[in-house]
């Protein structure tokens, strides 16, 4: 082996620095090139038909990530030519150490490899960094004069993007000293690249399928991301929202720092002659073989069973399946690096090691990764906890404001409940005990549901469990009780976020859907109302809902403003109170800027604040009907029978799931009004009854919404509208009507079906 001086001219640095940049300037600009089109040209049509757009009265644009400078293409594209640009570019000016012939001289210079290595390094990170640096000034220049984004998000974007492009850098500089070849390099970068997300997402897989509880999503993923620049990249590019706060960047700072160090160190000691050989002798070929062995293995051997084989359900067929794959993957593998076919027997005790490992692995996964299913942390330990259950409330929708400056709605029912009094986490603990308890057991009844639990604990960590089938029903008998909580209520219902000076009016109509009126009122007199329906949302409970046997006297849907000034500062308050809890000054101050900056767009596009925010008046609203009576809308708080009136009975049959036959069901009062026209007019056995005393005990026995686990047993829709609509033709939104529940064992004797009693003895007798 040649060997290096042990000192020399610090001015050799910046020759070799300029030999090196000199070496990589065709690759450079072919990138350059690249880079500008998958970039700045992307940016700038788009933000020019934007600013088109605007003219016209539209305002939206196509992009995403945090500034939001990308495209689609540009998101794929422009990913694609930095991360095959910084690894091309990279292995290349390093190819010298792969070649026998190249080699000998360049080690034979008067100059330390360290220096040698850190030169050529410096002259990548000047090429690359120099074209990101050119992109990302034209789309800062254009923004100015078109679609005016924030700048200081897209100089911090820039500044990301450079530093993940240096750690990618450096990880790929390492490879190419452990590596005897560039086609090896370039192979083990991208293993370095794909590792973590990869087994991430293996991981995840598995466990979705295999460990009751567990959730891909949240800190698992995000974890995974940071951990790969490559991935983290994308999601930049992609999303945005996974920003790099201070702790992040120092490791990655850090992370660069090690690496570039330990090549350092490697390559002092890398043996010339080892250039263009097979890699098969270095530490890290092994670890990327076994990896590669022992993640595809089980990825295929799942896959494989899932479309070809018998089924995932048998995890032994599936770590059969994954042997053999690990055994193909291995000998494959080995035999494209060391560019022999035949196995060692070196590489035969790595073969073994990857069975061992693969069958290990998916044994853990196979028996609740080292207690994760059965874990629920102490009290003292939960600041709070989440859960994704609205009961009544899911039929309300929020307005929300978009990445593009509008409004859209976002259902009460896609949103986590979140609890801190202790007592209140014991219940939610409860009920995650009740679905442990039940894992692995059989002959319980059980429904098909979607439970998302979230602990928050007091070292800042989350705990995350999600249920997506076989839960007890048990738990749904605990989930109502929720209900009862003052806190879920004043999480859910808009009367408890919003001011009455946010309301415009109220539609009100009785108990059938006659007397339809819009009601506008005073200040006053929407204070006493909204009042009234707040105090007795508060004070009405689950089980009153459950067992009243009085009828809906009244319906009252609160239409909130929509004019400006009422969006703009509804949507502030909502931003400023979502910012204090983002964490860094950074991160607030951007919060703050990217709600003054939609304001424009807001006034433009208003929709009223919420809809569908329906308040049922029964006899229990005591003040509601006292708030009614003062207001002169006495005609809402007792309930005539009209003469002109025809009630529609027929029995519902789906409150059973397929495949568990058990007692659930969830009806909302809001989706149903637009449906249940539609059901009960295509339903052939229905009954009609027109008779005022037989209307009069169906409304009396009448229920706004159901819920499975509180009347295990079959239920009945009734549907009261005018006598002179012809059910058959009629359009839903034609007619005023009421659409209520009825509980099997409260039906009146007068409603007989022809088959009702062979109805109910298979499916009540069944369940019982």
């Amino acid at each position: 082996m040649t060997q290096t001086a042990l000192y020399s001219d610090k001015k050799l640095f910046l020759s070799l620095y300029k030999s090196a940049l000199r070496r990589i300037r065709g690759m450079g600009i072919i990138y350059g090139l690249i880079s500008l089109i998958t970039l700045p040209m992307f940016f700038v049509i788009e933000a020019i038909e934007a600013q088109e757009r605007m003219l016209q009265g539209y305002s939206y644009y196509n992009f995403s990530g945090m500034p939001e400078i990308y495209t689609n293409a540009s998101v794929i594209l422009y990913f694609a030519a930095v991360i095959a640009g910084t690894i091309i570019i990279s292995v290349y000016v390093n190819s010298f150490m792969h070649s026998k012939k190249a080699v000998d001289v360049f080690h034979a210079l008067p100059v330390r490899r360290p220096q040698m290595l850190m030169a050529n390094f410096a002259a990548v990170l000047t090429v690359l960094l120099g074209v990101q640096f050119i992109c990302y000034g034209i789309v800062i220049a254009v923004n100015e004069v078109t679609i005016d984004q924030i700048t200081l998000l897209i100089v911090y974007e820039m500044l990301r993007v450079a530093l993940l492009t240096v750690l990618i850098a450096a990880i790929t500089f390492f490879c190419c000293v452990c590596c005897n070849t560039s086609l090896d390099s370039a192979i083990f970068t991208g293993a370095f690249l794909a590792i973590v997300p990869s087994y991430t997402v293996l991981i995840c897989l598995l466990m979705e399928e295999y460990v009751t509880g567990f959730s891909g999503s949240g800190e698992v993923m995000y974890t995974a991301l940071k951990f790969s620049p490559a991935t983290m990249l994308y999601q930049v590019f992609s999303d945005g929202e996974l920003t790099q706060g201070i702790l992040l960047n120092t490791i990655y700072i850090a992370a660069i720092i090690a690496i570039m160090f330990i090549s350092c160190r490697l390559y002092t000691s890398r043996k010339s002659e080892t250039a263009q050989s097979a890699s098969t002798k270095s530490v890290l070929y092994q670890f990327i073989l076994l990896a590669a062995s022992v993640g595809g293995g089980a990825l295929f051997g799942f896959g494989y069973q899932g479309i070809f084989g018998w089924g995932i359900d048998s995890i032994t067929l599936v770590t059969v399946t994954s042997c053999i794959f690990t055994v193909v993957i291995y000998l494959v593998f080995n035999a494209i690096v060391s560019r022999n076919p035949k196995p060692t027997k070196r590489g035969l005790a790595g073969l073994g090691a990857s069975l061992v490992l693969t069958v290990a692995f998916l044994f853990c996964i196979s028996n609740g990764f080292f207690g994760y299913e059965s874990r629920i942390p102490a009290t003292e330990k939960i600041e709070s906890v989440s859960i994704n259950y609205a009961g009544d409330y899911n039929e309300v929708s929020t307005a929300q404001i978009n990445t593009r400056g509008t409004l859209y709605y976002y259902y009460a029912g896609n949103s986590n409940v979140v609890f801190t009094d202790s007592d209140e986490i014991e219940m939610v603990k409860d009920i995650h005990k009740t679905i442990v308890d039940s894992i692995d057991k059989t002959g319980i009844e059980c429904v098909y549901d979607n439970i998302l639990i979230t602990y928050t604990l007091a070292n800042g960590r989350e705990m995350v469990r999600m249920y997506r089938n076989d839960i007890p029903i048990e738990v749904m008998k605990q989930l109502v009780k929720l209900e009862d909580l003052e806190s879920f209520k004043r999480q859910l219902y808009p009367v408890f976020e919003t001011a009455p000076d946010m309301v415009k009016s109220f539609r009100i109509k009785d108990g059938f859907g006659r007397n339809n009126h819009t009601v506008t009122l005073s200040p006053e007199g929407v204070e006493k109302l909204y009042s009234a329906i707040a105090q007795d949302t508060l004070n009405t409970t689950r089980q009153m809902k459950d067992q009243h046997t009085g009828p809906v006297l009244a319906r009252i849907e609160i239409m909130y403003k929509d004019d400006a000034d009422t969006i703009v500062k509804y949507i502030n308050e909502k931003a400023i109170e979502e910012a204090q809890q983002l964490p860094g000054g950074f991160t607030k101050a951007m919060a703050a800027v990217e709600t003054a900056r939609y304001e424009p767009y807001l006034k433009e596009r208003t929709q009223p604040l919420h809809q569908n925010v329906i308040f049922d008046v029964t006899e229990d609203c005591i003040n509601t009907i006292a708030a009614l009576r003062e207001l002169d809308l006495e005609e809402y708080t007792t309930l005539t029978v009209p003469q002109d009136m025809t009630a529609y009975v027929t029995y519902c049959y789906y409150p059973y799931d397929e495949n568990q036959n058990t007692p659930y069901w969830s009806t909302k009062k809001y989706y149903d009004q637009l449906s249940f026209y539609d059901n009960i007019r295509w339903e052939e056995r229905r009954n009609e009854y027109k008779e005022p005393q037989q209307i009069a005990q169906l409304a009396e026995n009448s229920k706004v919404s159901l819920y499975g686990p509180a009347q295990e047993e079959v239920f009945y829709a009734v549907l009261f509208t005018e006598s002179d609509v012809d059910i058959n033709y009629a359009e839903w939104d034609e007619v005023d009507y009421m659409a209520y529940y009825i509980q099997g064992r409260d039906l009146p004797d007068f409603v007989k079906f022809e088959d009702i009693d062979n109805f109910e003895r298979d499916i009540v007798g069944y369940i019982k």
